[in-house]
């Protein structure tokens, strides 16, 4: 009897597992995650308060990922292994802090454990960042785009057909989501996605025959992105806004030509007229956009008075006081470090909206500097690594990270995209579908 080769078993392993019911898992998990527009309309009780089913589906894809056979091609390269050091480092002290800490500031278990719930976004990506790419990224992006653009589809139809999902509500965060839709905004937790459909767009429209992306993976990319843009410029938030001018400016400063002047014009005809149906018929839109567009740009004085004074400068005012007290170990879990306004009334916090702040505070200034170290250890291994050509797509994915990185850490001083938010999970999955060049189709299953 002939034996196969030792890496064609461990591919035929993969294609097995992949075309099984254990493979979908994953792909079922992130539906599960990412498609509902709200969270906790699935909230359901838990022995800390409550969880929703997206929280738990979020955490447990780590442990699922876990089950794909290891890629040790490129786990084990020279490349990677630094990479995996600075996440087990940071990883490791952030557990030892948290230990010395309830040793030196004393509470409840449980107080611990809430105030690391916030980070979960965060130690799921670690996690499948440390495990590397297993999954087939055109399986993963297929899944990933296509429940994005189902939540963002439920979100507009909710928006503008005031749409009451019952069963889903819970708890008065409820009010608070038509609070906002009464005042014309949208909101939806996976908005930051946004942030890398800017991108996408660009790179899909100027170079899809160099990225060699198929017409069925073009409109799923197209149309998630189209909806995710649309669907943040409905929220208003400003720090998108500046953001897409600092971006639309950098990208025709860089790739001068008539092409990419033709795309521009084109994504800001299209979402500019999106905006103007909707401010004609919504009188709620109306003041939304009075409020925050117009009265912004009648000058400087307005943009700061709307933006920072009385409102960002006393949360860094706190957010200093706070540091300079519990620089070295972070704010005990049990001490609020501001005070913000929510469903009607003001909240103690003990995290920040900045997200290298929210990092300081938690475990004070060691993993702060870790976790610095890890973002520049994670954007040199993808600025320098060189994708393979048999997996197309890892092209697209490199350069979506390669541009959308600075943007968002740049976001990340005002929106916390890169602690608390599920932006940093989709950092971490479009990171799954990049193939380094040493690595090779050598099973034709998996095509």
């Amino acid at each position: 009897m002939i034996s196969l080769p030792s890496y064609l078993k461990h591919y035929d392993e993969k294609v097995k597992l992949e075309r099984g019911c254990k493979g979908f898992i994953f792909l079922i998990l992130i539906w599960i995650a990412f498609i509902l527009p709200r969270p906790y309309w699935s909230t359901i009780p838990f022995f800390i308060g409550h969880t929703n089913l997206s929280e738990l589906a979020i955490i447990l894809l780590p442990f699922v990922y876990a089950l794909y056979p290891i890629n040790k091609e490129i786990v084990t390269s020279k490349e990677y292994i630094l990479l995996k050091k600075t996440i087990l480092v940071f990883i490791t002290l952030f557990i030892c802090v948290n230990v010395i800490q309830y040793l030196a500031y004393g509470g409840s278990i449980l107080d611990y454990i809430r105030v690391n719930h916030f980070f979960i976004p965060l130690y799921v990506s670690m996690m499948l960042i440390y495990m590397g790419p297993r999954i087939d990224s055109k399986l993963l992006l297929m899944n990933l785009l296509l429940c994005l653009s189902f939540s963002y589809f439920l979100s507009l139809l909710w928006f503008f057909f005031d749409i009451e999902i019952t069963p889903f509500f819970a708890g008065s965060r409820v009010k608070e989501d038509f609070e906002i839709l009464r005042e014309g905004r949208i909101a939806n937790v996976n908005s930051g996605f946004a942030y890398i459909a800017l991108v996408i767009l660009f790179l899909i429209s100027s170079y899809r025959k160099h990225l060699q992306i198929k017409p069925l993976l073009f409109n799923a990319l197209l149309g998630c992105c189209m909806l995710s843009l649309i669907l943040q410029f409905l929220s208003f938030n400003r720090t998108f806004l500046l953001i897409s001018i600092f971006f639309l400016f950098f990208i025709n400063l860089k790739y001068f030509k008539f092409r990419t002047i033709v795309i521009t014009l084109c994504l800001v005809s299209s979402i500019g007229a999106s905006l103007y149906f909707v401010y004609n018929h919504s009188e709620a839109v109306q003041k939304q956009v009075e409020q925050r567009i117009f009265a912004v740009m009648q000058g400087q004085d307005a943009l700061l008075g709307s933006v920072y004074y009385n409102k960002r400068d006393i949360l860094y005012q706190d957010y200093l006081k706070a540091g300079e007290k519990y620089y070295l170990l972070g704010v005990p879990p049990n001490v609020a470090v501001t005070e913000v306004f929510v469903d009607g009334e003001y909240r103690v916090v003990n995290v920040s909206d900045v997200s290298l702040i929210t990092i300081f505070l938690r475990v004070g200034i060691i993993p702060f500097f870790v976790y610095i170290i890890f973002g520049i250890v994670f954007y040199k291994y993808i600025y320098f690594i060189k994708t393979s050509n048999s997996f197309p797509i890892s092209r697209l994915t490199r350069l979506v990270l390669i541009y959308s990185l600075p943007f968002m850490l740049l976001a990340s001083f005002n929106v916390d995209l890169l602690v608390r938010h599920n932006t940093i999970i989709f950092i971490s999955l479009l990171f799954l579908s990049v193939r380094p060049s040493f690595i090779k189709r050598k099973n034709s299953m998996l095509k």
